[in-house]
């Protein structure tokens, strides 16, 4: 984003699959002390991307987990879902003011 004004912006980073992302997940933010406990935790990152995570605890049955997370990953705005909820709190306060029962 910050490159989006400049006249000739930087290339796109090159695509990559689940499984390079989920082993590079792993190199970056855990510390396995083998082989065995990486790979435990890749599997099951790419489970959790895909869904069968979830699926196997008895979740998310007809969620498409890959759009979901890429959905937050490019287009969520916490900041615009901060204020819809703080509005959402303001309008159901008003209306336990005036007697309307709410559950929120």
């Amino acid at each position: 984003m910050k490159h989006r004004k400049d006249k000739t912006p930087p290339e796109l980073p090159k695509v990559r699959s689940d499984l390079a992302l989920a082993k590079e997940a792993t190199d970056k933010f855990f510390d396995p002390s083998n082989e065995q406990a990486r790979k435990s935790i890749y599997d099951r990152l790419r489970e959790k991307f895909s869904g069968v995570y979830y699926r196997k605890q008895g979740k998310g049955h007809g969620v498409n987990f890959r759009e979901y997370f890429v959905y937050m990953a490019v287009e969520h705005d916490d900041v615009a879902e901060t204020l819809e909820a703080q509005s959402l709190d303001i309008v159901c306060k008003e209306l336990r003011e005036n007697g309307v029962k709410t559950t929120r």
